[in-house]
């Protein structure tokens, strides 16, 4: 079945002036610059996958389904020209109704994971500040519905005849998420940076500073893009700030500096109390007799212990004592002992076997 269908939307910045811009046909936008140097356009989701509960003519509100095969069929319907209308009436007729735009292009895009059906309007001069002011718009249409188990299902669109605007404190919204997606007005007569706009008298025209401001605030523009980091530096009421990031950028590498000196000495001062107490620590270590050392070889390695060295840590100091040993035990039985690393305290070897005797060992010429 048929039926008359309104739909309203609220309005959102969700859609950028560029991409807003490029949607409008060269064509299009040509002709309209004939009679209006600045045109003004503006972007509205009109339908989206989802539910909405709008006003069926002679029906009342009622909810239904938009599936995306329904939000697809609009491809298929709209047609540039299609009047804006200010406020809408019980029925969908156009007649006798302020005009306050109309459709110059149209397209279908994915946001949020749904698919709207987006909509440019073209507001001339007359009338663009009515348009500013109106942030809902209601869709006229006739919609082919499907009625199952008292549910309605949106199947395709069979005429657009308008869309009306309102204001969203006095109209509730059919839609939640179809809303006015962005705005542009086009002040260079040229996009591709050609001569200055002109009067009728041909004289150069200038903006004045309040459509400079007008203009950077529709567009959404911000400072880096208007102006290169030194014009922005260079601005009496920026620059301050630019100073205290430099300010606080000097004080933090001083600081960084301070704490490396600061990581060094510490690094220094335990380097000497791990020097102070190296031998003592040696000797701790020598007592829990970790290696099963003998008495003589504990000695020899105490003897031979450097506590001068650079590396005095734990662990160089378990390293030498296993080196210590190792040379001890090469030592003893060049000179004919018998220890070795484990025996813990073994017997001394027999005297006439012993090589540090001048007697016994025919290398020496006197006792070691």
């Amino acid at each position: 079945m048929i039926q008359n269908v309104v739909l309203q939307c609220f309005k959102v910045s969700a859609i950028s002036q560029e991409e807003l811009l490029s949607l409008i046909p060269a064509e299009t936008l040509a002709k309209i610059k004939q009679t209006d140097e600045h045109p003004f356009f503006q972007a509205y989701s009109i339908a989206h996958e989802g539910i909405s509960s709008p006003r069926i003519v002679g029906e009342g509100t009622k909810k239904i389904s938009w599936p995306k095969k329904a939000i697809q069929s609009l491809k298929n319907i709209i047609s540039r020209g299609v009047k804006f209308f200010r406020g809408h009436k019980e029925t969908n007729s156009t007649e006798g109704r302020q005009e306050i735009g109309e459709i110059v292009a149209d397209t279908q895009k994915e946001i949020d994971g749904k698919l709207h059906h987006i909509v440019i309007s073209y507001h001339s001069p007359a009338v663009r500040e009515i348009a500013k002011e109106f942030d809902v718009v209601s869709q006229e249409a006739e919609w082919n519905l499907i009625e199952d188990a008292g549910n309605l299902i949106a199947d395709t669109i069979h005429q657009l005849t308008g869309i009306a605007m309102g204001d969203s404190r006095k109209e509730k919204p059919a839609f939640a998420g179809a809303v006015r997606l962005g705005m542009i007005q086009a002040f260079e007569s040229d996009q591709s940076g050609g001569e200055p706009d002109k009067n009728k008298t041909g004289e150069n025209i200038m903006p004045t500073l309040k459509e400079i401001k007008t203009y950077v605030q529709e567009m959404d523009l911000w400072p880096s893009q208007l102006f290169d980091p030194e014009r922005i530096k260079a601005d009496n009421n920026f620059a301050k700030f630019f100073e205290e990031a430099e300010k606080l950028k000097t004080n933090l590498t001083a600081k960084e500096t301070e704490l490396e000196v600061l990581k060094k000495g510490v690094a220094e001062a335990e380097k000497k109390v791990l020097a102070a107490n190296a031998k003592s620590r040696l000797e701790e270590m020598l007592k829990s007799n970790i290696l099963k050392l003998t008495d003589r070889q504990r000695e020899y390695i105490k003897a031979n212990f450097d506590e001068n060295t650079n590396d005095v840590t734990d662990d160089a100091i378990r390293q030498y004592m296993e080196k210590a040993a190792g040379d001890y035990q090469k030592n003893a039985k060049f000179f004919g002992g018998t220890e070795n690393i484990g025996d813990g305290g073994a017997a001394e070897p027999p005297k006439g076997d012993d090589m540090t005797k001048a007697a016994n060992n025919p290398l020496l010429e006197e006792d070691l």
